[in-house]
C-alpha cells in the first residue's frame, strides 16, 4: 500500500479493474509492483507515457529517491523538455 501512494495511487480500491486505470495510472502501478522486489537495478522505457504533467513531477521525485537509496536507474525518454537528466 505504501508503495501505491508513494507512485501516487493512494486512491485505487481493492478490487478495481484494470480496464478502468489510464495508461499513466498502468505505468505507476507497474513501477509500483516493481519496486517490491529486491532488484537493485531499474530500467524504465518510457515511465511517463500516458501520464499527465502533474504527475511526471511526482514520478521524477520518486526515481531521485531511488537513485539516493543506491538504486541504478535507468530511464529512457523521449520527452525531455520538461526536465533535464542529470
Amino acid at each position: 500500500l505504501a508503495r501505491l501512494i508513494e507512485v501516487g495511487l493512494g486512491y485505487i480500491t481493492l478490487g478495481q479493474a484494470l480496464s478502468t486505470l489510464s495508461g499513466g495510472e498502468r505505468q505507476r502501478l507497474k513501477l509500483a509492483i516493481s519496486m517490491a522486489k529486491k532488484g537493485a537495478i531499474y530500467v524504465l522505457d518510457e515511465p511517463t507515457s500516458g501520464m499527465h504533467l502533474a504527475d511526471v513531477e511526482n514520478l521524477l521525485g520518486m526515481l531521485d529517491r531511488l537513485v539516493e537509496a543506491g538504486n541504478s536507474v535507468i530511464v529512457i525518454e523521449w520527452r525531455t523538455r520538461e526536465r533535464h537528466w542529470n
